[in-house]
């Protein structure tokens, strides 16, 4: 079994934007990371000037033309394209995002159709986005995709010049699909986990759990209204009738407008029960998982036995957020963001002692 730990160092690389080369390895005193679900991830280096050969290789740093490459205690832990590059007297900093971040300046430059007999799985819809973004310029991410389907079939035209690749990809997220980015791996599927970690309980995190019923968030009857079409699903709860109408503009078809109504109310009759782990939560250092093992769309097993109403939920992993300081009191900082999985109601309850 995999344990956390704590990092006692971190270097970096510059790589080419392929993510080639990368030979000589520099010395940071600042670290920040992150891996993100749904959106672009960034990563924030601070590099004292040690020999000339260090001062050599920053001064050629230049942005989109290289990659930095996050080595924590010799593993590589994230790499992306550098987007902003500071010299100051005795240091340079080098902030840099995931390749996705070259799809926020790639528009689509044919039109990508997948309406009426056309209509397709939202992770093919997602891939086809992808392979349009990359299509003229592939910075060595086609080679490494990952598609599975996400068993929704859906309608979405795009059409020439209509937004960025990015954009596109953050909304069809809303609907059915996941992505994330590690290193030049960019991962598409459904929302369904991509693994399974080991179970987590109290002990392992450095603040505590929290168990809430969230009553505001309770749906029993949902009306959706798309373009042209309208679905509804539920009715009059245990509790009584609690009517949520959604406008989305985006959804084309009857299927995608009752899937999303009765997502809803599954999703709020019975008032959502949540194991709530604050946002950043910070790992301890003896957690039972690995830092590779932490990638956003994970299903992570959590178990409280601390509070009145004791619970055991599958939760997902969305973000992870990596700090260190060389020399600091509190070396490495994992902090993580844990969100219900699938439906956000459906928690197995024990009963309390």
């Amino acid at each position: 079994m995999a344990i956390l730990g704590s990092a006692s160092e971190y270097t970096c690389r510059l790589f080419d934007r392929y993510g080639r080369g990368g030979h000589y390895e520099l010395e940071a005193s600042q670290v920040e990371w992150s891996r993100t679900l749904d959106d672009t991830s960034s990563a924030s280096v601070v590099v004292p000037y040690g020999d000339p050969e260090c001062c050599r290789v920053l001064s050629q740093a230049r942005t989109w033309c290289q990659d930095l490459g996050l080595f924590r205690d010799s593993q590589l832990v994230w790499q992306g394209p550098v987007v902003e590059i500071a010299h100051d007297q005795g240091q340079t900093q080098l902030d840099a995002r995931d390749v996705s971040q070259w799809l926020f300046r790639r528009v689509p430059r044919t039109l990508l159709d997948f309406t009426g007999p056309d209509a397709a799985d939202l992770s093919r819809i997602a891939e086809a986005l992808v392979r349009e973004g990359y299509s003229q310029d592939d910075p060595n991410v086609l080679a490494y995709l990952h598609v599975d389907d996400s068993g929704i079939l859906a309608q979405k035209r795009y059409a020439p010049e209509s937004g960025y690749i990015l954009d596109h990809l953050r909304e069809i997220a809303r609907t059915g699909v996941d992505w994330t980015v590690i290193g030049h791996r960019l991962i598409i599927t459904g929302e369904k986990p991509i693994a399974r970690l080991h179970q987590l309980t109290d002990d392992d995190f450095l603040a505590g759990l929290r168990v809430r019923e969230a009553g505001l968030s309770a749906v029993t009857s949902a009306i959706v209204l798309g373009q042209g079409v309208r679905a509804e699903a539920g009715g009059i709860g245990t509790c009584g009738l609690l009517e949520y109408l959604a406008n989305e503009d985006h959804i084309l078809d009857q299927e995608s407008a009752q899937a999303a109504a009765e997502a809803l109310v599954d999703g709020g009759d019975p008032s959502p029960l949540i194991l709530e782990v604050p946002d950043g939560s910070q790992l301890a250092p003896d957690a039972p998982v690995g830092i590779q093992e932490l990638i956003p769309g994970v299903a992570v097993p959590i178990a409280s036995v601390r509070t009145c109403r004791r619970v055991a939920a599958e939760l997902r992993l969305t973000a992870v957020r990596v700090s260190w300081s060389e020399g600091s009191e509190g070396g490495e900082q994992v902090g993580v963001t844990l969100q219900p999985r699938g439906v956000p109601g459906q928690i197995q309850i024990e009963e309390a002692a």
